[in-house]
């Protein structure tokens, strides 16, 4: 039996069909996949899930509480509405970025170190500016590039405070080695803040 399954797993790993199917069955699939979110989210639990280990860091793909638990319903039913509205749309590519985009939301919300967190939210950033960009047409890709812009200049500053928290910690993880009059750990974490 699975120990656990992400919320995130069936977006990030169904968005690959997508481009292969056609008319109703691609419409039944586009369905499925934010079905099979919810249910992963109503089958949570608390605790930590996903250990990984990288290059010496421990990664936690999902740092469950009750709070993370609230934000997976909202993006679940979010994406599952928002498919429902989208299901006339023609061009696999939009419900590839979508799927892409609800994915990402959902593992930063499990997000349980600052590696992850920050590999989502890149991904969150990028599909989201295709979702922009895909409109076409001057004022599309005039919006796009300062969507982009706005969320590199968000991405550096994350990855910069990450960069100095692990420096001044020796970690990635949330909540470890709790940085208290560290100056340099607390200028990590507004850069993250910001």
């Amino acid at each position: 039996m699975i120990e656990w399954l992400h919320p995130a797993a069936p977006y990030l790993l169904g968005v690959f069909l997508i481009p292969l199917l056609k008319g109703r069955v691609r419409q039944a699939y586009l369905l499925l996949i934010p079905l099979l979110s919810l249910i992963a989210v109503v089958m949570l639990t608390v605790g930590e899930f996903g250990h990984v280990s990288l290059m010496g860091q421990e990664l936690i793909l999902g740092q469950v509480d009750k709070l993370s638990i609230l934000f997976a319903y909202v993006f679940a039913l979010m994406g599952f509405i928002g498919t429902l509205y989208a299901l006339q749309v023609k061009n696999p590519g939009e419900h590839m970025a979508a799927y892409l985009y609800v994915g990402s939301a959902l593992g930063v919300v499990f997000a349980g170190d600052y590696f992850t967190l920050f590999i989502f939210w890149e991904i969150m950033a990028f599909a989201s500016a295709y979702l922009v960009f895909i409109q076409g047409g001057t004022a599309a890709i005039s919006a796009g590039f300062r969507y982009l812009l706005v969320h590199i200049s968000g991405g550096v500053c994350l990855l910069a405070g990450i960069v100095i928290h692990y420096y001044a910690t020796g970690s990635i993880l949330f909540g470890a080695n709790e940085i208290g009059d560290n100056a340099q750990a607390n200028l990590g974490f507004y850069l993250i803040l910001a």
